[in-house]
Order: structure tokens, then C-alpha cells, then sequence
């Protein structure tokens, strides 16, 4: 696969020159603050990143190779994660997003992006990461609305594109 489809790809997971920097739209947010449903029927910043630090657990143990039972933890839905305004469960949520994102970028640098996937229906490494960054890329803008509506936006670092 060429460099640049590779760099490509690390640069969609991390938000750089598409939309607001990855990490940085769920920084620099009090638990407190991520634990608040800014309306009726909208999810919480902590909500939002726990459905994402699902999801992106999940594809990521689909391209290492990892029998995932995708039926099964689709049914499961997003109870292993923490939904309270607990700091340490807000601090464990970023971390796990963080380290996540840091895995697929070195994914999508060093890993045969052509590799079929046996547990992906025939789908390749490039198919899952490619999904990981949408799907992340839709959420990150309901992140950045839930934060604007709790007035946790823009944030120190500022809220535009990287």
C-alpha cells in the first residue's frame, strides 16, 4: 500500500486537517461536566465517548486478528462501559480512547492495510480502519455539540480543524 494511503488513513483517526484533532475534542472536560445530558434525548459527552471506546475496541480486535462476536456484543451494547460522572470511570474512558486511537495510527502506518479480515466478512484492514475514522468523525461532532451545549466548548487548546 503506498505511504501516502497510509499516512492518510493515521491522519482521518487523529482528526488532523479534516475536523477538530481527535483527542482533543474529549480533553480538557470535567467528569462532572461529561456526565450531562445537555437536552431531552442527547447523550452525554461520557455517553458518546463510551459508545466510540466500544466500537473502536472492537474493530481494533477484528484487525489484530481477534475472534470478535459482533451479534453478540452488538446486543451487548455499550454496558461494559461506565456512564456515571465518576472521574476515574471519565479519566479511564479517555485513556482507553486515547491508547486506542495511538494503536489503530500505528495500524494504519505499519500493517498490511490490504490484509483480508477473517472476522470482518470479507472485509480488509483498510475497511475496518476506514469505518473506525467515520465513525469516530460522526461522533467527534456530536461530542463537540454536547460540549457546546454544556458550554465546555471551544476548548484551552481551541476548537478548530487541526
Amino acid at each position: 500500500m503506498p505511504d501516502t494511503v497510509c499516512e492518510v488513513m493515521a491522519s482521518a483517526l487523529r482528526g488532523k486537517s479534516t475536523h477538530v484533532e481527535s483527542v482533543g475534542a474529549v480533553s480538557d472536560l470535567p467528569a462532572t461536566s461529561a456526565a450531562l445530558r445537555p437536552a431531552p434525548g442527547v447523550h452525554s459527552p461520557q455517553e458518546i465517548l463510551s459508545h466510540m471506546v466500544y466500537w473502536q475496541d472492537l474493530i481494533l480486535q477484528a484487525v489484530r486478528g481477534e475472534r470478535v462476536l459482533w451479534l453478540e456484543r452488538a446486543a451487548a451494547g455499550k454496558a461494559d462501559h461506565p456512564q456515571d460522572g465518576d472521574p476515574s470511570n471519565w479519566e479511564t474512558l479517555l485513556a482507553r480512547f486515547q491508547a486506542g486511537l495511538l494503536e489503530a495510527e500505528h495500524l494504519a502506518l505499519t500493517a498490511n492495510l490490504e490484509r483480508p479480515l477473517g472476522n470482518w466478512g470479507g472485509g480488509t484492514v483498510l475497511n475496518a480502519l476506514s469505518i473506525l475514522a467515520i465513525h469516530n468523525a460522526f461522533h467527534l461532532g456530536q461530542m463537540v455539540m454536547a460540549r457546546q451545549l454544556v458550554e465546555h466548548w471551544p476548548t484551552p487548546g481551541g476548537g478548530d480543524a487541526g
